[in-house]
C-alpha cells in the first residue's frame, strides 16, 4: 500500500503533537493542516 509523503507526515503530526520537541500541540496540528492544504493544492495542480 502507497500513502503519500504528505498524508504520512501530517499523520504523524497529529500522532505526537506536543509530544516530540519545543513544539507545542497547537503548532504541531497547524502544521498537519497546512500539510494537508497543500496536498489539496498539488493534487489540483496535477490534474
Amino acid at each position: 500500500m502507497y500513502l503519500d509523503p504528505c498524508i504520512q507526515h501530517a499523520a504523524k503530526k497529529l500522532l505526537v503533537a506536543g509530544n516530540r520537541g519545543a513544539k507545542d500541540v497547537g503548532k504541531d496540528i497547524q502544521e498537519a493542516i497546512d500539510t494537508l492544504e497543500r496536498w489539496k493544492e498539488m493534487r489540483v495542480e496535477e490534474s
